[in-house]
């Protein structure tokens, strides 16, 4: 008689084989055993005393159970069984036990045995669990949303429930959270990929225009093969938006990182290169567009500077593109330099956690010595920028069809305010990557366009709304000559090919007395 406890008429009876709770089964306790008609609870017939030890001793020898019909006060009526096995709590519950622990029907135990079913998040693959910290938790990202009170007995992890593939489980196990990794929305790369697209088409269709009226006279003075160069470079400036996106999140939808990316193994060496790239595919057209403006002004200011001084001057493209090379050197070798010794990486950083797990996370290109090499990119393109603005004010004599002067110091002005205003911005939303990722993008393409549409818009106005005669062409200039004013008319041509000269000739007009003009 391991274990007893049953409902009696005069109360609650209970026996147990613990030492530390013996309850009735103390020696000397016993209980008085009545009869009654089934009916009446109040008139009771003594039966006799029940211990423990002895059992029933009937007062009256001659009561036997064919006497009476023998009523116990159990659940259902019946008599207890002289022997009860103390049973441990089933899988997935907790408690002391005690009889009736065997699952019933209904996948729970009994009402007498004294145990409860684990807490939501929770399960208990075996039985005897004593205490509700026996419960296992569910693994990491998977839950338990209900505790198997109303449903089957959680007794395996098996019912444990898989979280999405971007979430991770609660610390309690019964549910899950999504972190925000803060990915660029899909209409963000749109956006930013449309303007890019945009802005290629229109290099290349500058281009075209350019070789197709190029035996117009506008397009002649303005020196074709440098008008090439400044498409060619706007193209590949804003082709440097293809390097700055996606960031990692292809790398979750497609499988390769998943909830616990910080313990896993990631490739990032792909998007650590494309971090690099962009600043060399961008920097390369930055400098092609602009330094190939300034070599523009520079060839032909050389031919007027020759020409006030009454000397023949051949300048071919070629001698001016060293200049350019210049600064396309310069740039790479600071580029290659930060390369070397600090070069940028992709990494995914946690801004923020939340019991103990990450909540906020940002992927982005960093190096230590990111600022640095930045900074001194923009340097080296404001000197550019302040070179270019120095040639226009230089050159400002010229006529605008021969030298552009008005046109170009339009865009260098240009750049140096989106220069100026791209800086405050990026920094404001340098730790948003969506935002960073937009503003980026958006003022790389509306640089370049605007820088399209300055240098070769006029010309295509000028041949399309007839403003250009397709002849010979005229400028003036006034250059000194003793202590005396002459005025000078004169032709430039130019092919634009790579290995044409620049010849500038000169026939003098009407002098005034004293001062003689010689043809060159």
């Amino acid at each position: 008689r391991a274990s007893v406890s049953f409902e009696g008429v005069t109360g609650q009876v209970e026996f147990t084989n613990r030492d530390s709770n013996k309850g009735d089964r103390e020696v000397g306790v016993a209980y008085t055993v009545v009869n009654h008609d089934g009916t009446d609870f109040l008139t009771l017939d003594s039966v006799g005393p029940w211990t423990v030890d002895t059992g029933l001793v009937p007062t009256d020898t001659s009561v036997t159970a064919a006497t009476y019909s023998w009523v116990w006060s159990t659940a259902d009526g019946s008599k207890p069984i002289d022997e009860v096995i103390d049973e441990d709590c089933p899988a997935g519950t907790y408690g002391s036990g005690g009889f009736g622990c065997t699952l019933g029907d209904d996948g729970k135990p009994g009402a007498a045995c004294n145990c409860f079913v684990c807490p939501a998040g929770t399960y208990m693959p075996h039985s005897g669990a004593d205490n509700s910290t026996s419960c296992k938790k569910c693994p990491d990202h998977f839950y338990l949303m209900d505790d198997g009170i109303n449903g089957n007995l959680h007794d395996s992890s098996e019912d444990c429930s898989e979280c999405g593939p971007l979430e991770f489980s609660d610390l309690d196990g019964k549910g899950c959270s999504a972190e925000n990794y803060h990915f660029i929305p899909a209409e963000y790369y749109t956006i930013v990929n449309v303007f890019t697209l945009v802005s290629l088409l229109l290099s290349v269709i500058g281009a075209y225009l350019t070789f197709h009226y190029r035996e117009q006279h506008v397009i002649k003075l303005s020196q074709p093969f440098f008008l090439y160069i400044v498409c060619f470079g706007c193209a590949i400036s804003v082709a440097a938006n293809f390097f700055a996106g996606p960031t990692d999140e292809r790398m979750f939808e497609e499988g390769d990182a998943e909830w616990d990316y910080l313990t896993a193994e990631l490739d990032y060496s792909a998007r650590s290169m494309m971090c690099n790239g962009f600043w060399y595919v961008h920097s390369t057209g930055f400098i092609l567009s602009y330094s190939a403006l300034i070599a523009k002004m520079f060839r032909i200011h050389s031919v007027m500077k020759a020409a006030k001084k009454l000397k023949a001057v051949r300048i071919k493209p070629t001698d001016v593109v060293k200049s350019i090379l210049v600064f396309l050197a310069v740039d790479y070798v600071v580029l290659a330099l930060w390369s070397i010794t600090s070069p940028l990486e992709y990494k995914r950083e946690v801004t923020d956690y939340s019991f103990g797990r990450p909540s906020d996370s940002i992927g982005k290109c960093h190096s230590d010595a990111m600022g640095t090499y930045i900074t001194v990119i923009m340097i080296i393109h404001l000197i550019l920028i302040i070179v270019g603005n120095i040639m226009a004010y230089v050159t400002r004599h010229i006529d605008n069809k021969l030298n552009e002067g008005r046109d170009i110091a339009i865009c260098f002005f240009n750049n140096m305010q989106f220069m100026i205003i791209g800086v405050f911005i990026l920094i404001v939303v340098k730790d948003n990557p969506a935002h960073s990722y937009l503003a980026k993008g958006l003022l790389v393409c509306i640089n370049d366009v605007s820088l399209l549409a300055a240098i070769i818009g006029p010309k295509l106005w000028r041949i399309w709304g007839g403003g250009d005669d397709n002849g010979n062409g005229s400028f003036s200039m006034q250059t000194s000559m003793g202590t005396s004013n002459s005025s000078l008319t004169g032709a430039t041509t130019s092919d634009g090919s790579a290995g044409s000269e620049m010849v500038t000739s000169f026939e003098p007009l009407e002098a005034p007395s004293g001062n003689k003009v010689a043809p060159i």
